[in-house]
């Protein structure tokens, strides 16, 4: 069963979740410029970056294609659901929209560790 916060966000169709939190997505919702962001099955991590109404966007990550930022792994286990474990690069030039109903409390991976400074280097405060 939902939470009473994953609920009350269905139905005003808005993220229960603040920018800086990762989910693993199934690639068949993440599309840039409506071409697929990976052909190959399976998931990729995503950053909520920005958040409005029923669409948010997010940033794919990556462990095997270089982009233009470096991502380190996680610290292990700063959250149990983590799935950042592998170094990666984040693709910040390719934003993709998702349905906000994408963001699912099964989907939510962890939050980026504000040590990391990430956040602070893509402009986004939490």
């Amino acid at each position: 069963m939902k939470s009473i916060g994953a609920q009350l966000a269905d139905l005003l169709g808005v993220s229960q979740f603040a920018r800086g939190a990762w989910f693993s997505i199934s690639n068949e919702h993440l599309f840039f410029h409506q071409r697929r962001w990976s052909h190959k099955e399976g998931h990729h991590p995503v950053l909520l970056v920005k958040v409005g109404g029923p669409n948010v966007t997010v940033f794919a990550r990556s462990s095997t294609v270089e982009t233009d930022l470096k991502h380190a792994p996680h610290p292990l286990r700063h959250e149990v659901s983590c799935c950042i474990n592998k170094p990666g690069f984040i693709n910040t030039k390719a934003p993709i929209r998702l349905d906000v109903r994408v963001l699912t409390e099964e989907a939510f991976s962890c939050y980026e560790p504000t040590t990391s400074g990430l956040l602070a280097e893509l402009g986004i405060s939490t």
